[in-house]
């Protein structure tokens, strides 16, 4: 990280103007100004400003003294700094605003609000699933997949999660989608899908996953359960198949959608 960059201030920059810079970021930044995933790229944001102040703390060039005759009553009064808890000597102490009353933390006080880990998320966000926060359990799990988007176990709560929320397809259908991307051998969210697609009159794209998830797993509970004419007809070629599945998804809708949710 070049903390200039940072700090959006030049290599030449005073002692003064990078305090000036780090005040005013860290104020543009402040995590609680935020809220849901805007919160926690806020958090990151606001520990990098952290990090490049505290590298750069006593590096600018000395700002030239003001004339004598310079009123004092002119000149800005220097922001009041509070001593503070630090788990490091090289954390910036926190700053009071005197107009705006708004603290800055230090890098180790912010650390919770922007883990490096996608576990403890993960934990957090099926913690709040079970206790009906959904909200939160969202937000904990996006930003585990934000740290690891290679994971099938986090788009597989993230459906849990849209699915208890029931109201966004799309986010979903890309959850599941996701999931069929890490393992191509997930019938499961084929057939979830296809129900999602059935439901909203997407014959085509519906018909697409039905096949997919009888091609996977043609003894699948979700097929076996179906009329027993489907389940004796031997099914050669992909018309048999979207003639078969199509006059039963009416009537499979109300298994799949007690299925879906095993997801």
């Amino acid at each position: 990280m070049n903390p200039y960059e940072a700090l959006q201030i030049s290599p030449d920059a005073s002692a003064e103007e990078i305090m000036a810079a780090y005040l005013r970021l860290a104020q543009q930044w402040h995590p609680d100004r935020f809220t849901g995933a805007e919160k926690l790229e806020a958090a990151m944001r606001y520990r990098e400003l952290a990090a490049a102040f505290t590298q750069l703390k006593g590096v600018g060039r000395p700002q030239a003294q003001p004339p004598a005759t310079a009123p004092i009553a002119l000149q800005s009064p220097a922001p009041r700094i509070e001593p503070g808890p630090s788990v490091n000597a090289g954390s910036p102490a926190p700053v009071v605003f005197e107009s705006q009353k708004i603290r800055i933390q230090t890098e180790a006080e912010i650390a919770d609000a922007a883990p490096r880990s996608e576990q403890p998320l993960f934990v957090k966000a099926k913690a709040a699933l079970e206790n009906g926060q959904h909200q939160n359990a969202l937000e904990n799990i996006t930003e585990a997949i934000r740290l690891d988007p290679e994971k099938y176990e986090n788009y597989a709560l993230q459906v849990k999660i849209l699915d208890a929320m029931a109201g966004d397809n799309r986010a979903l259908v890309q959850a599941l989608e996701h999931c069929l991307r890490l393992d191509k051998k997930d019938a499961d969210s084929a057939i979830h899908i296809a129900q999602i697609y059935q439901s909203l009159g997407m014959q085509t794209r519906a018909t697409r996953y039905w096949e997919w998830a009888y091609n996977l797993a043609p003894k699948h509970p979700f097929f076996e359960q179906q009329e027993t004419g489907a389940k004796g007809k031997l099914l050669n070629t992909a018309d048999d198949i979207k003639g078969s599945i199509n006059s039963l998804v009416s009537d499979a809708k109300g298994l799949f959608g007690r299925f879906g949710k095993k997801s």
